[in-house]
């Protein structure tokens, strides 16, 4: 009866860990509001949980009357511990979305407009826009540490960088630009602006 009693304990342990797991990380990739900030809390919490736990049931191991009870607690901590590590580390691989617009002022048609990671990958590519052109764009950029530049170069091989301030690493949720290319048929200019940032915690 004990063992069947111990069997059962572990498997309630075991699928009320595994739902958290699930249901934690689907609200994740949600990524809607008002989960980010719910998510953000629970995670902080959970990681706490554990050592608080561990703290309070290890000492109990030691007395005959609370050792079932205490070792289930530190089953359970452990169990606690690992879903949040895994959910933390899921969601930190979740691709930030970044969108915006291009609107190219000059008065010559831009060849090629090329969003770049700090980590020197080509995050996004626009081509061919025409003066006066304005054009949406909308990206994810994957794991990694660092901003954004953005190039542009014209057709007649005019070029022009510019920094895009939000610092993309695994907390970025979302981010929205203005980028505007302007000047004269002498010299292009290129601005970028960071119109609002979302971050997951």
């Amino acid at each position: 009866m004990g063992k069947t009693r111990q069997l059962l304990w572990l498997l309630a342990i075991t699928a009320a860990i595994s739902l958290d797991l699930l249901v934690l990380n689907w609200l994740l990739f949600r990524g809607r509001r008002p989960w980010s900030g719910a998510i953000g809390n629970t995670l902080m919490l959970q990681g706490m949980l554990p050592p608080t736990l561990i703290i309070l049931s290890v000492p109990l191991l030691f007395f005959r009357r609370t050792r079932r009870g205490a070792a289930i607690a530190t089953l359970a901590s452990f169990g606690i511990a690992v879903t949040t590590g895994v959910s933390v580390f899921i969601w930190g691989m979740v691709p930030a979305a970044l969108t915006g617009s291009v609107m190219n002022r000059t008065e010559q048609s831009v060849e090629e407009l090329v969003f770049t990671l700090a980590a020197g990958d080509t995050a996004s590519r626009l081509k061919k826009l025409a003066p006066a052109e304005r054009r949406a764009f909308a990206f994810n950029a994957g794991w990694g540490e660092g901003s954004m530049t953005v190039r542009v170069r014209t057709v007649k091989g005019q070029e022009a960088v510019a920094d895009c301030n939000t610092y993309i690493n695994w907390a970025l949720k979302r981010a929205d630009y203005d980028v505007e290319i302007s000047g004269d048929d002498a010299r292009v200019q290129l601005r970028c602006v960071e119109r609002w940032t979302e971050l997951k915690f």
